[in-house]
């Protein structure tokens, strides 16, 4: 798994990451530790997410193997 690069960061629940492999799992962790979205990437070009989460701070996390990458992230609606 390369470098993860989310943006725009803050956002509305829409954004791109990129650095994802294809079949690199994920998960969409709010603050409380809640798991909000999971799966797995499909291509491992940029990925773009559209969802509808509410204003807080969120935690993405790459799991590919042994490697395991979080990324902090902020949704303003």
């Amino acid at each position: 798994m390369k470098e993860l690069i989310l943006s725009p960061n803050p956002n509305n629940g829409t954004f791109n990451v990129s650095g994802l492999n294809e079949n690199t799992g994920f998960m969409i962790v709010d603050a409380a530790g809640r798991v909000v979205h999971r799966g797995v990437v499909q291509k491992s070009k940029n990925t773009q997410f559209l969802l509808d989460l509410e204003t807080g701070v969120y935690f993405l996390q790459g799991i590919s193997g042994d490697k395991h990458t979080v990324i902090k992230f902020v949704v303003n609606n």
